[in-house]
């Protein structure tokens, strides 16, 4: 659940700081905090899709969770012979779930690799970096994570040093 808290409070702090956001101006269709809990939700989901696949793997679950989300990936395509995003992509395809979530969900570690614009885009950024601020409380390399973090979030939404530590604090 950590990465949907990660999302959701993300979206709640890139709310706050631009008040009306730009698709509610624009009459279109914003971002809200329950849509990035259920995307950030739906990550994990694709993650323990390879361990129902392959349930005699599942002694290696907490080396996976000690791992960044780059590291993680690349041991996911390793071990398990395919990726998080694959397996969710084909469950949520399978139960034809969340349709306008399931191309930001599915992209979250290539959001510049795929065509993605507005809401889209914008959510697969969320995801992109709820996905690094969770595994601030899980990685080996805690010092890695917190400053990558920082840069995703400064990079991505512009996002200053102090508010990145108060988001995890409040994570």
């Amino acid at each position: 659940l950590r990465r949907a808290v990660c999302a959701q409070l993300l979206c709640e702090l890139l709310q706050s700081e631009s008040g009306l956001s730009e698709d509610q101006e624009a009459g279109r269709s914003s971002m809200h905090a329950s849509q990035c809990f259920f995307a950030g939700f739906m990550q994990d989901i694709g993650f323990m899709l390879l361990f129902f696949e392959q349930p005699e793997k599942a002694l290696l679950w907490s080396e996976f969770h000690k791992r960044e989300p780059e590291a993680r990936l690349n041991m996911e395509q390793q071990i398990f012979k395919d990726q998080h995003d694959n397996k969710l992509r084909i469950f949520m395809d399978a139960w034809q779930l969340c349709p306008e979530l399931k191309l930001a969900i599915c992209a979250h570690h290539s959001c510049d690799k795929v065509e993605l614009s507005g809401f889209e885009l914008k959510m697969c950024k969320v995801l992109h970096c709820a996905d690094w601020l969770s595994a601030v409380y899980t990685a080996e390399d805690k010092s890695y994570v917190i400053n990558r973090c920082r840069k995703i979030l400064a990079d991505e939404f512009a996002i200053a040093s102090f508010r990145t530590e108060s988001l995890l604090a409040a994570i």
